[in-house]
């Protein structure tokens, strides 16, 4: 979830220190924020990032499944603590994910969202791919290292 913006202007931040302009794609339920939708394009234009984060609002695995096809470095799933949407999302996003890419899912060892915490841990345990996790304290980013055979 996009929400106000702020992770989204920090990853977008850290494309153009690196002298990217790699897109940011942010993708929100439409009745989950829908009046947060212009304060975050008016944060984007704000702050001159506007050109390289595109907002897209849908519900994420139709509009996933649906339309997207190209490479992707870095996936950060926020605000979904459903069991069934974050196993879903990563079984989605990690065939496009590149060797060495990641995917940072928030809420995880929140406490209060034990779905996200087992739904990441049994997509691991899963065994598609070789994965390396890193915890913070309620963040948890899975780096891919290829697909198993």
């Amino acid at each position: 979830g996009t929400f106000c913006g702020a992770a989204t202007v920090a990853m977008s931040a850290g494309i153009k220190a690196r002298g990217s302009n790699k897109q940011v794609y942010t993708i929100d339920h439409n009745h989950w924020h829908n009046e947060s939708v212009g304060i975050a394009e008016a944060t984007f234009r704000k702050l001159g990032f506007n050109r390289n984060i595109c907002q897209i609002v849908s519900e994420f695995t139709a509009f996933f499944e649906k339309f997207w096809r190209h490479p992707i470095s870095l996936v950060f799933q926020d605000a979904v603590s459903s069991y069934d949407l974050v196993f879903k999302s990563l079984e989605m996003c990690f065939p496009f994910i590149i060797d060495d890419g990641w995917m940072a899912v928030h809420d995880y060892n929140n406490g209060n969202i034990e779905n996200v915490v087992n739904a990441v841990n049994e997509f691991i345990d899963s065994g598609g791919y070789h994965i390396s996790a890193f915890r913070t304290e309620s963040l948890i980013c899975l780096k891919k290292h290829g697909r198993k055979t």
